[in-house]
């Protein structure tokens, strides 16, 4: 009987285990882009050393038939960023340059949801759950995690003087919250794995102009 049983779920497994792969879907994951983000403690999940990262592991031992554990590393920490640089010219010549430019930002409270490889693994039914059990504990609204994201068209009219260089790059706020999360079957712990919520909050264009030191010859 007891073989019996454990062939059943080691079929049950895994089916489980191979079928899932194929219906997941990545959320969206646009801040792994950003060029720089400054948080006020704490740090990414891709930022943990090998250690750090095994110490939270070990934490989600001894999961329940069925169950999923999620351990908070960090919580809602604040924090800054810079994205993409927008636009980026020199002025070299002894006259001003003017020129529009056109541009969107976000203007939602979008929210990115990323999740390690080896938990994504768990497959597209198992990684929603995750994903609720997640944001259930970072207490985050998880009808808001799905949100699309809302852009607005702006223009900037911009004036490089001479002997200039002009960058005009996106910044803004957001929160991070991350982790790690295991997935238990059978008190079987099947997958584990990091995962992490960044929160868009808000988002501006800014402008630098630094002069062009010429060297004489």
């Amino acid at each position: 009987m007891k073989k019996k049983f454990v062939i059943l779920f080691l079929i049950f497994y895994f089916f489980f285990g191979i079928s899932a792969l194929k219906g997941y879907a990545e959320e969206s994951s646009d801040y792994l882009s950003y060029s720089e983000i400054m948080l006020s403690s704490g740090k990414l999940i891709r930022y943990y050393t090998q250690e750090e990262y095994e110490q939270l592991i070990k934490k989600t031992e001894g999961g329940y038939w069925m169950d999923i554990l999620v351990i908070i590393d960090n919580k809602a920490v604040d924090g800054s960023y810079i994205s993409n640089t927008l636009y980026s010219v020199e002025n070299t010549s002894k006259t001003a340059i003017e020129y529009n430019l056109e541009y969107s930002i976000e203007t939602n409270n979008k929210v990115s949801f990323q999740t390690s490889e080896s938990l994504s693994a768990s497959g597209g039914g198992t990684i929603k759950k995750v994903k609720v059990e997640c944001a259930a504990k970072a207490s985050i609204d998880y009808s808001t995690t799905t949100s699309t994201s809302v852009k607005e068209k702006r223009t900037m009219k911009l004036t490089i003087e001479p002997d200039s260089r002009l960058i005009v790059y996106l910044t803004g706020e957001v929160t991070v919250t991350n982790g790690v999360c295991a997935v238990y079957y059978w008190w079987v712990r099947a997958y584990v794995g990091a995962f992490e919520f960044v929160t868009l909050k808000s988002q501006f264009s800014k402008m630098e102009k630094r002069s062009i030191w010429k060297k004489e010859l």
